[in-house]
């Protein structure tokens, strides 16, 4: 009985001059597929440049604004020498003025003699002088470029000196003497109060200070 032996098959071999090849389909990867897919929605908008830049523009054209606008309209005071301050007070009639208890005291004589310093463009300080017991009275002061801090009694056109009224302190009495004319005041011939101190105010708040 002749036996038939079937052919063995022959796979075709994948080694090909030592190289082996897998015979596996290649998908891209699932990493770049996903960047390929959203590339478009990385592109900055121009919008989204032109916007913030527009935005600083606009800032700094206002903030350049604010900065002429204050300076045009800031008025700046100087300090007088003490010849300037000295023809002032000779020119400024705020000593003529009534003193009155109820509607004129001393902070007005003080404020209107401030506020016709500023008219001619000088700085003058609102001076408050202390009693023991609190706030006793209101004079002017200047602070020369040439001789320092001089105060001024408005309601007397009287100048004097820092020294006078360090002296005054020490003494612990604010007296200035009428040198001429006649002068109906507390005293009638002078001033006269107890005196424990002061305080200069370059920028005083006169709603505040005259009710």
């Amino acid at each position: 009985m002749t036996r038939h032996y079937s052919r063995p098959r022959r796979f075709k071999s994948h080694h090909h001059h030592g190289v082996h090849h897998h015979n596996k389909r290649h998908f891209p990867h699932r990493g770049m597929h996903h960047h390929l897919k959203n590339r478009s929605s990385d592109k900055i908008s121009s919008w989204e440049i032109i916007i913030p830049i527009g935005v600083i523009i606009f800032i700094l054209c206002g903030f350049v604004y604010l900065l002429i606008f204050a300076s045009e309209h800031t008025v700046y005071y100087r300090n007088p020498t003490y010849q300037e301050m000295v023809d002032f007070v000779a020119q400024d009639t705020t000593d003529s003025n009534t003193y009155s208890w109820s509607n004129y005291t001393c902070e007005n004589f003080a404020h209107d003699v401030i506020e016709h310093a500023k008219n001619k463009g000088y700085q003058a300080g609102y001076v408050r002088l202390d009693e023991p017991g609190g706030y006793g009275h209101a004079i002017v002061c200047f602070k020369t470029e040439d001789k320092g801090l001089y105060f001024l009694e408005p309601q007397l056109d009287f100048i004097f000196p820092q020294s006078r009224m360090d002296d005054m302190i020490k003494r612990g009495v604010y007296d200035i003497e009428v040198k001429y004319g006649s002068y109906t005041a507390w005293s009638g011939e002078y001033f006269y109060m107890n005196l424990s101190g002061y305080h200069i105010d370059w920028s005083p708040n006169w709603d505040i200070i005259i009710k």
